[in-house]
């Protein structure tokens, strides 16, 4: 997993470090992850991070036939209105993804978490999104469809969407509906936070195509000083031919008195190496 990916992760899951009371869950052992569901639907009070925790670790290494039986319970708490409950199924979901049999448990609920895509809390739809790209790496055939349709939907640019244009460059590189939909999106004048999520994205997966070249040769002139630096970035893990193109840019942002600082800094430091492979 990236450092970028770890990181949205820690924000989706930021909820959990806020100090909560401790509940009786605490002195008694911990339910399995069926019952512990079906009683936060019920009347069990909001768990802290700990306990949380007890229920959720044991998921990477459960028996296959328990996350199974736990799975109404977590679809239906997706849906409650109890404060923080959805995202707690939504973390469950996520541990879920991760398995090895990951996709083969969650495979007919992929339309139920792609629906999370649209909810307004960002925890469940960021959640669905890294969830979606974990399950991708086996059930491709059912979650790429799905994205491609959610990126050129008619909904805002956002990190989402962003996330969902970082995981068609990684899995689907040569599907010419997958291209087409990941270079719509680089041609909208999107918000600097999505501009640069985007570029993390590109210089973390290396793909290059005319497309994503430009886009990231057009960035370097913008005039927000994080997306030039997300830029310089991506043309250098795009490899040695974007890095040529954008040498006379770089240097411009190099030797520009009215620059940035750190963008002259940074700029002076990768012209400075001499070696223009991607990096890894």
């Amino acid at each position: 997993m990236s450092a970028k990916t770890m990181q949205k992760l820690l924000l989706f899951c930021s909820f959990l470090l806020v100090v909560l009371p401790a509940s009786t869950l605490a002195q008694q052992p911990p339910p399995n992850l069926a019952e512990f569901f079906e009683q936060r639907l019920g009347s069990m009070p909001q768990p802290s991070y700990k306990e949380l925790l007890r229920v959720i670790d044991p998921i990477a290494s459960m028996d296959p036939k328990e996350v199974s039986a736990a799975l109404p319970f977590l679809f239906s708490a997706l849906k409650s209105s109890k404060e923080n409950l959805p995202v707690e199924a939504a973390f469950a979901l996520y541990e879920i993804a991760q398995r090895p049999d990951g996709g083969t448990l969650l495979r007919s609920r992929v339309p139920e978490i792609a629906g999370l895509l649209d909810r307004p809390d960002e925890r469940l739809s960021g959640g669905a999104v890294l969830t979606l790209r974990f399950l991708t790496s086996s059930e491709a055939n059912v979650t790429i469809p799905i994205l491609i349709q959610y990126l050129e939907g008619p909904s805002k640019p956002n990190l989402v969407k962003t996330e969902i244009v970082s995981t068609l460059i990684k899995f689907r590189s040569a599907d010419p509906a997958a291209i087409k939909a990941v270079n719509a999106f680089l041609a909208l004048n999107t918000e600097p936070p999505v501009r640069i999520a985007t570029l993390e994205a590109v210089a973390a997966n290396g793909v290059n195509t005319p497309e994503i070249a430009g886009f990231t040769l057009h960035s370097l002139d913008d005039p927000n000083k994080f997306v030039k630096i997300a830029a310089i970035h991506s043309a250098r893990a795009l490899g040695s031919d974007v890095w040529q193109q954008a040498v006379p840019v770089v240097t411009k942002l190099a030797t520009d008195p009215s620059e940035d600082q750190q963008v002259r800094a940074l700029a002076n430091r990768e012209l400075q190496i001499r070696d223009s492979t991607p990096r890894q």
